[in-house]
């Protein structure tokens, strides 16, 4: 969401949900409605509260942060229309290496795992399955390499760049919940949702990532390039 301030006293009263890994942070950085500025929060301050919220993905915790009359830093962001198809080419980055991770997790599995005398690997079922996510992620990879080259390369972003980058954010994303699932059915249906198998921590990072993506690309305003589609970020 973007941030109203108040000119005459430099301060802003809101709630704003989801932020991720407000836990951890010193300051937060938002979008100022109407405005090429952001606002810089300094969490210490006793009028800005954080509230940790249950996430499905542990390893990424979001929160609550809640201003009543805290003072914020104005700085000039020409850029932030550009920070958010940037934090999209990270997503489908990240992506990417969650689904990759998970394949090669079940390609272990498959070639160690013995049932009837013989590897899981030689049942069609389970090669089939794993040789159709590698093909998968393989085009995933182009896209994500491709969107990350765009944001790199081109300072200003035209509207095929914008385009390509959010079809790789999200197809990298399902590609990742489409491999972690994929190999959860390897891995004898249902251990790596279990906590004695890494696996689910990946699922949980590929559904959480392929949510905020999808949530970004379908704010229009994000694909046009204004400020209001920019997403909080906490440093």
């Amino acid at each position: 969401m973007a941030l109203d301030v108040d000119d005459g006293t430099g301060t802003a009263s809101a709630t704003i949900v989801g932020i991720p890994d407000l836990r951890w942070a010193t300051h937060a950085v938002l979008p100022l409605a109407g405005s090429d500025r952001v606002a810089v929060i300094d969490l210490d301050d006793d009028r800005a509260s954080a509230v940790a919220l249950d996430s499905l993905d542990a390893t990424r915790p979001v929160g609550t942060l809640r201003l009543d009359r805290c003072p914020v830093e104005l700085v000039v962001n020409p850029a932030r229309a550009s920070a958010v198809m940037s934090y999209l080419a990270a997503l489908a980055c990240e992506a990417l290496g969650v689904g990759r991770t998970a394949l090669a997790l079940g390609v272990e599995h498959a070639g160690t795992r013995v049932q009837f005398g013989k590897p899981l690997g030689v049942y069609q079922g389970v090669s089939h399955r794993l040789a159709h996510t590698f093909q998968n992620l393989e085009l995933a990879r182009s896209l994500s390499y491709r969107a990350a080259w765009s944001v790199d390369a081109h300072p200003t972003l035209s509207a095929v760049d914008r385009a390509l980058i959010a079809g790789a954010a999200l197809r990298a994303g399902a590609m990742a919940v489409e491999a972690c699932e994929d190999t959860l059915q390897v891995l004898l249906g249902g251990i790596g949702m279990t906590w004695d198998h890494p696996l689910h921590r990946w699922y949980k990072r590929a559904v959480s990532s392929y949510g905020v993506a999808a949530q970004l690309v379908n704010d229009s305003k994000a694909l046009d390039g204004l400020g209001d589609g920019t997403i909080p970020i906490a440093a």
